[in-house]
């Protein structure tokens, strides 16, 4: 299992699917299609690699959110995600890929759209060149959302998002576009 995890292949495949499906938002979009895309940017705590050394990575990531149910006004969903780190540089970094499952809970701010979320799950981290041994661990994401306009796209949002765990491989920052079609 950790071997599928961790492969090249995995990400390779699922980000340019992803990435198509965000870029193919438009005004025609139907809102029963419930899923939710991110693509963004995201950067991990600093953690120890097996030479001694401090670092952390930085790099594109996907995710997906299929909302299950509303209680009292919280949208209660599902969600994965796939970050690849050291993945839009070439040499000089750290190189892994991480892995984070989700139940979360989205609450509209305000009349205008703006949300917070919370999500508490488990993530997998997978050390590409063995540059750090692979950790897992909970993981607890709080996020911002602001709707924006990106051309005819509509559902469209600028989030926000920190990821707090112990293990620095699983913690972090994101910065990105969701968009619900």
């Amino acid at each position: 299992m950790r071997n599928l995890l961790s492969s090249k292949s995995l990400f390779k495949v699922a980000a340019p699917i992803g990435f198509a499906m965000v870029l193919g938002a438009n005004a025609s979009a139907q809102e029963d299609f419930p899923i939710r895309f991110r693509l963004g940017y995201a950067v991990t705590g600093d953690f120890e690699l097996l030479n001694g050394r401090t670092s952390s990575m930085a790099g594109p990531e996907l995710q997906f959110e299929l909302p299950m149910t509303t209680i009292a006004g919280t949208e209660l969903s599902l969600t994965a995600s796939i970050f690849g780190g050291g993945r839009l540089v070439s040499s000089g970094d750290t190189d892994g890929d991480v892995f984070r499952f989700y139940v979360t809970g989205r609450r509209s701010l305000n009349a205008k759209g703006v949300y917070a979320s919370i999500g508490l799950g488990y993530g997998h981290t997978a050390a590409r060149a063995g540059s750090y041994e692979g950790v897992d661990g909970t993981v607890v994401r709080l996020a911002v959302g602001f709707p924006t306009k990106i051309g005819k796209w509509k559902n469209t949002d600028l989030e926000i998002a920190y990821t707090g765990a112990r293990a620095g491989q699983l913690k972090g920052f994101f910065v990105g576009v969701a968009s619900k079609f």
